[in-house]
């Protein structure tokens, strides 16, 4: 059903919003801007003074000051304001609430936006420098009434066309393509943070999450297309007792006002907020504690379920294709989400199987490690699916939630002493871990029609099930919390030796021969998969102690595989065992300091080796895109820009992971559809890199090591310097960071050259990124053996990735 004018959904109504088709007048502008600091102010309010007293420009002007709010709603005078003017002026120098709300909601409804900037403030205070999502818009900067006069003249802001293209807006109904749910989730995830996400994550749902601790910043083409995938929006502002929660809210603010511009359902919630920015006041609900968080999440999902459902199961079942419309190969590309988690469902059809992948569908323990981006979640999706695919496979798939492990590390720290009990921690997770296999294989006997019968196997099974019925039912940390204080009070304590032993003589035995008499009897291979252990993985002061829960579990799984592997070699067929983890590899970097023999703990390393490998990636998601399934890249370049130049660039400026490429194209994408061509050219990939180079800082960021105290802030060290540094001038900027030492020194060089943010000088011209630990131990004899060689100090060079974003001298 086409919508006409006058028909969107306006959330602040909860209803439709008649103001929605008025048009802007030919030659106007509104001015948005907070009245603090009041000199800001003062300057825009003469600026609007000088405006009106020229008669010439017949430019009709509209300051938010002027609106008639007396006995009107705040919001809906705002809101014809903007509507009725062909570009909105918005001071966004600050981490103002209401004026970036008008930002989005001005680019929801198809405004021009022209962003003011006031010069001269420290840099930290200006949010607008800080806030990733915009920074490819461009903006002006003023330091007072004439500046602002003169730039706006000069380019004639009342005339601009808008060229950013937004999302179809909804009306009183979903549509086949908007059925989702987008999270803003906050950047602390407090107690009522952990409930919101939890209640999201139910396996029904089809939730978009944006989550600051995996990425403070998407691109706002990010933001566009998952809105338009989405009936609903729903932003946790979190707490003002938060670190940067202004940036926070800022971006919240954003994403909320093009939400409503675009007739989304929308839910903004936020800590302690009784008197909320005062225009949107109204649409801000304010929670105390976990519970009132999660009712008002709960309510506004059952108010939208009932719209929602028949649209997501029509488009479950609807197998017609779209109507042909010829449009150029550029416009028929999608490239999909970057975030694995975000594209499981669409996954199988574009991935891309590698060595590593092949190695996890062999029956064997083995620990996948990784950097962020470069595949893992993706290499676990695929083979449970892979392996679910054969009905005689039992497939347990093990995915943390971040407040679980977080109940757990709590555990751990209040009643455990881990580093007296690192046994009682092994059989613990053993506990957890055939529990959850247990609770697989009940899953699938109770899944077989009633009139097929039980094996004595299963029914030894659904024994253990029923008798255990209450602890089965909660979450893992709970189950393993709850059967420890269980063990307490029948007066084992909580030695090492008397609660391990009982967890073993009491549960673990027992739950291992009903697994292995089960698995021999009924399946031919038994696997587990464990992912999403860098939930919560923060490197503060409790580091230590979540490294040694995840060497626990890594033991834990180990032991489980080796006795289960022994226990069925008897088995009438041959049994398969695999117990797969993947793990972070800057976390795996930690645990394995921890481990006793760490030459012995098996691990594959999950990594890219070249630009043509990756960008295989991209390529089969172009051909699942198209109808044809091909990927030609002469048909895609311009003429002059061949295939190969392409390549050598990629070689040169991204780093070679999937997350990495994706992201790059989708921007190149960007560049080219915004100047409607039908072909890439260098230009674009030009534009792209900026974007690109911001990305990957940001991804570098989100990785750390216990000797680095502030990512960020050590990379941003390098600012404004040279490409090629010396270990001495390494060392002075590791000093001017709080990094002291010479362990410190080295961990944090061997941790930028493993994330390739450095390279190594294997000669006086040549630098080598490496992608894999072998190649890494070659490039460093090689730098180490050249500087030793020739009597100077290693060298190494900052990756061309970075130089946009950190301002390298070339």
């Amino acid at each position: 059903m086409e919508l006409s004018l006058g028909d969107l959904y306006c959330q602040y109504k909860c209803d439709v919003c008649q103001d929605s088709g008025l048009s802007p007048a030919p030659s106007s502008l509104f001015f948005g801007y907070p009245s603090q600091p009041e000199s800001s102010a003062e300057a825009i309010q003469n600026a609007i003074s000088m405006f009106r007293a020229e008669d010439d420009l017949k430019v009709q002007i509209i300051d938010w000051r002027d609106l008639p709010i007396e006995g009107n709603l705040i919001f809906c005078e705002i809101c014809r304001g903007i509507r009725k003017s062909n570009c909105a002026v918005l001071n966004v120098t600050y981490s103002n609430f209401n004026v970036l709300f008008e930002y989005g909601f001005a680019l929801g409804c198809s405004r021009s936006v022209w962003p003011l900037v006031e010069g001269g403030v420290e840099k930290s205070d200006r949010v607008y420098s800080e806030f990733k999502t915009l920074t490819t818009i461009g903006y002006s900067t003023f330091a007072n009434s004439r500046e602002i006069v003169r730039k706006l003249r000069s380019k004639q802001a009342w005339a601009r066309v808008p060229h950013i293209e937004v999302p179809r807006a909804l009306g009183v109904e979903p549509t086949r393509q908007a059925t989702g749910t987008l999270y803003l989730k906050s950047i602390h995830n407090n107690e009522p943070s952990l409930v919101i996400t939890e209640i999201l994550s139910r396996p029904d749902s089809a939730v978009i999450t944006d989550d600051p601790t995996e990425m403070a910043y998407q691109p706002l083409s990010w933001y566009l297309s998952r809105i338009g995938e989405s009936y609903a929006v729903i932003v946790n502002l979190g707490g003002k007792r938060t670190v940067n929660y202004q940036k926070h809210w800022a971006k919240c603010a954003l994403v909320a006002g093009l939400s409503l511009a675009l007739g989304r359902r929308l839910l903004i919630v936020g800590e302690d907020i009784e008197l909320g920015p005062i225009d949107y006041r109204d649409l801000i609900k304010s929670y105390r504690n976990a519970k009132q968080a999660g009712r008002l999440v709960r309510e506004f999902l059952s108010a939208i379920e009932v719209d929602i459902a028949p649209w997501r199961e029509r488009k479950r079942f609807d197998i017609t294709k779209p109507t042909r419309v010829d449009r150029s190969i550029l416009d028929r590309i999608q490239l999909g989400d970057y975030i694995a988690e975000n594209e499981e469902s669409e996954l199988e059809s574009y991935f891309i199987p590698t060595a590593e992948y092949s190695g996890a569908l062999e029956p064997l323990f083995k620990v996948f490690v990784g950097r962020k981006g470069s595949g893992k979640t993706a290499n676990f999706y695929m083979v449970v699916n892979r392996l679910k695919k054969d009905k005689r496979n039992l497939v347990c798939q093990i995915k943390p939630k971040e407040y679980e492990l977080n109940e757990l590390l709590q555990f751990v720290k209040n009643e455990l002493d881990v580093a007296k009990k690192g046994y009682l921690l092994e059989s613990l997770w053993k506990f957890m871990l055939y529990s959850e296999a247990i609770k697989t294989i009940h899953e699938n006997i109770i899944a077989k029609p009633p009139q097929a019968g039980f094996s004595a196997a299963e029914r030894a099974i659904m024994d253990y099930v029923q008798d255990k019925e209450k602890l089965l039912a909660q979450s893992f940390t709970s189950r393993l919390i709850q059967t420890v204080r269980n063990l307490v009070q029948s007066g084992a304590g909580l030695g090492e030796i008397p609660v391990s032993e009982l967890l073993h003589r009491r549960e673990i035995n027992r739950m291992h021969h009903v697994v292995c008499d089960y698995a021999t009897s009924h399946v031919y291979r038994f696997a587990m998969a464990i992912d999403n252990l860098d939930a919560n993985w923060r490197l503060d002061k409790d580091y230590e102690r979540m490294a040694e829960i995840l060497s626990a579990l890594i033991a834990a799984a180990r032991d489980m595989w080796r006795d289960c592997k022994r226990d069925v070699q008897g088995a009438r067929h041959e049994v398969a065992l695999s117990v797969l983890i993947f793990l972070r590899s800057d976390i795996f970097r930690v645990v394995l300091e921890r481990e006793r023999e760490p030459d012995k703990l098996q691990h594959d390393v999950i990594s890219w080796r070249n630009a043509e490998t990756v960008l295989k990636v991209v390529e089969r998601r172009i051909a699942f895109s198209i109808e044809n399934g091909v990927t030609n890249w002469v048909e895609l370049l311009e003429p002059g820009f061949a295939p190969r130049e392409m390549v050598e660039l990629l070689a040169r400026n991204i780093i070679f992971r999937p997350r990495d490429i994706i992201y790059y194209f989708q921007r190149i994408m960007y560049y080219a559809r915004f100047r409607n061509a039908k072909l890439l050219n260098r230009d674009d990939f030009k534009q792209a890199m900026t974007d690109y180079s911001e990305y990957a800082l940001l991804a570098l960021s989100a990785e750390s090591q216990p000797c680095i105290p502030n990512m960020l802030d050590l990379l941003l060290a390098f600012s404004e310097g040279k490409s090629v540094c010396s270990s001495e001038e390494l060392e002075k900027v590791f000093s001017q960071c709080g990094i002291e030492g010479a362990p410190n020194f080295m961990k944090t060089r061997d941790f930028l050259l493993d994330a390739n943010f450095l390279g190594y000088g294997i000669d006086n011209m040549n630098y080598v990124f490496p992608t894999s630990p072998p190649e890494a131990d070659i490039a460093k004899r090689k730098a180490f053996g050249f500087a030793s060689k020739n009597n100077t100090l290693p060298r190494f060079k900052i990756h061309r990735s970075f130089h946009e974003s950190l301002g390298i001298q070339k």
